[in-house]
């Protein structure tokens, strides 16, 4: 194997599992905002 390929490829997954986590936290403040806004407003 390529040693250049392997990085790359470690680089991918690394910018993958931190998109996936800013998005599921994004979607959990999203969530969190609205549940808080229908639990003052219900």
């Amino acid at each position: 194997m390529d040693v250049n390929l392997i990085h790359n490829l470690f680089f991918i997954i690394q910018f993958k599992l931190l998109y996936n986590i800013k998005a599921s936290v994004s979607l959990y403040f999203i969530f969190y905002t609205v549940s808080s806004f229908s639990y003052k407003y219900l």
